[in-house]
């Protein structure tokens, strides 16, 4: 299983807005394909740069193959709406990780 997780960091007068975004648009577009699962969402308690602050967006992947494809699709639409949205205001980065059994 991949565990695929994105930081966004989002200036504080948007919060609300993208997490609108997030939970009208976003979300059921990606639960919809059924292809990432299991979504959490955390707000990231570290130091920001005043005016900001950080959430880390969770999914669960089967494969590295499964997570290209729907990159490269719908994925690709998803990223395009936000910043059509949101311009340059939110930025994040991706960290995948497989997870081990204990």
């Amino acid at each position: 299983m991949i565990l695929i997780n994105t930081t966004y960091q989002i200036p504080d007068n948007n919060i609300q807005a993208w997490l609108g975004w997030l939970k009208s648009t976003y979300l059921p577009s990606v639960l919809k394909s059924g292809v990432l699962r299991n979504p959490r969402l955390n707000h990231v308690l570290a130091e920001m740069p005043e005016g900001q602050s950080a959430y880390a967006l969770q999914f669960e992947v089967e494969s590295f193959e499964l997570l290209e494809k729907w990159s490269e699709t719908e994925g690709s639409v998803l990223r395009t709406s936000m910043h059509d949205v949101f311009k340059d205001e939110i930025t994040g980065f991706t960290t995948l990780m497989e997870t081990i059994a204990l």
